[in-house]
């Protein structure tokens, strides 16, 4: 008799396991309605699907070559706006509830149990052949670091907080020992450069257009930042003489620089003072542009 019970006993938690189990999978099978029919905080308006399928149907038609161009996040309201064959969706796309409403489509399509392994494959693919995500790439070389950065990590202590490391900012400026961690970070774009044109040289294969484009930018931009170390000459202040040339830049305009100078000094010598007190003032009072 108590085997029989054991026995029954079994057979019904083994049945309610079964339906605890097949109530799981149903609400599996059910997460389309749950995602798509969620009002949980506040009402909100039905989801226009109906409207929203044509809408991205005209979009694909009308805008094919233009869509490959555009970010996901671009706003579609102005694709409308750009497209009289789609005006018919003007109030479709300014309804406040429109961009809610388009997100959480895009989000159920896009779950893996919605795509097939094509989709997901040209999505990865469209990701990885982008110029900047070459970063990510395995042997991609460390970033440069700036002489600031180098002051910065040698003068704290374990115990300096993000205030401490604002005041270090504020005193490399006036720091005279500032020149010592430049020379570090010329030293370190260098380095950079360097790999940055090996990496690329070595990965001839397997890198993108994009990519390629993407490194020979990061290597002209840091040869422009190691040109522009170099402090650029101070422009000379305009003498008297200066001033008194270009008032008089038509005289002798067809003579060699040197000997027009020496005919217009001829001239400038023959200034009465007050004239001459002119051009000093000119020459005392304001730089060459």
């Amino acid at each position: 008799m108590r085997g029989h019970l054991q026995t029954e006993s079994t057979t019904t938690m083994a049945s309610t396991r079964k339906r605890t189990r097949a109530s799981s999978s149903s609400s599996e099978d059910s997460d389309a309605d749950t995602g798509l029919n969620n009002s949980t905080n506040a009402p909100r308006k039905a989801l226009k699907v109906f409207e929203i399928r044509d809408l991205v149907t005209q979009l694909r038609a009308e805008c094919g070559s233009e869509l490959p161009r555009l970010s996901a996040r671009h706003d579609v309201s102005k694709l409308v706006e750009k497209y009289k064959s789609l005006e018919p969706f003007k109030d479709l796309v300014n309804d406040p509830d429109f961009d809610r409403q388009w997100k959480l489509l895009f989000g159920y399509a896009t779950r893996p149990k919605n795509i097939t392994l094509a989709d997901s494959t040209q999505i990865l693919n469209n990701f990885l052949e982008n110029g900047h995500v070459v970063t990510f790439f395995e042997g991609f070389p460390k970033k440069a670091r700036r002489a600031i950065d180098y002051y910065v990590s040698e003068k704290k202590t374990p115990n300096s907080t993000v205030a401490d490391s604002g005041k270090l900012r504020k005193q490399f400026t006036t720091d005279p020992d500032a020149e010592i961690y430049r020379k570090k970070a010329d030293a370190d774009r260098d380095r950079f450069a360097r790999e940055l044109q090996a990496f690329n040289d070595n990965n001839q294969e397997r890198l993108s257009e994009p990519q390629k484009e993407y490194i020979r930018q990061r290597i002209r931009n840091l040869a422009v930042k190691a040109d522009g170390t170099t402090k650029r000459p101070r422009k000379s202040r305009k003498t008297a003489f200066d001033w008194y040339k270009d008032l008089n830049a038509a005289e002798f305009a067809d003579l060699p620089e040197e000997k027009r100078d020496r005919k217009l000094l001829k001239k400038y010598n023959k200034l009465s003072e007050a004239e001459l007190a002119i051009f000093e003032k000119l020459a005392g009072n304001k730089k060459s542009e």
